[in-house]
């Protein structure tokens, strides 16, 4: 598996967490502090619940498992 494509804006590479697959979306949940999540302001609208995209590819490389649930392999 891939790693999804950066979206762009202001300069800012980020990812939506809502565009990910479901067992990427709950593994960097569960791996990334809230506080690390950033929000993109376009106009009026505000997109939340989004990443670095260079947090995310650092995340992809090092720690996802397209194994299934983090849980489910201990």
């Amino acid at each position: 598996m891939t790693p999804i494509s950066a979206l762009s804006y202001k300069g800012i590479n980020y990812i939506h967490l809502d565009n990910l697959p479901h067992d990427q979306r709950t593994q960097i949940d569960e791996w990334m502090p809230a506080v690390e999540f950033i929000k993109i302001k376009m106009a009026e609208t505000v997109i939340d619940h989004c990443v670095n995209y260079q947090d995310y590819l650092h995340w992809f490389e090092n720690f996802y498992s397209d194994e299934g649930d983090l849980h489910t392999q201990i």
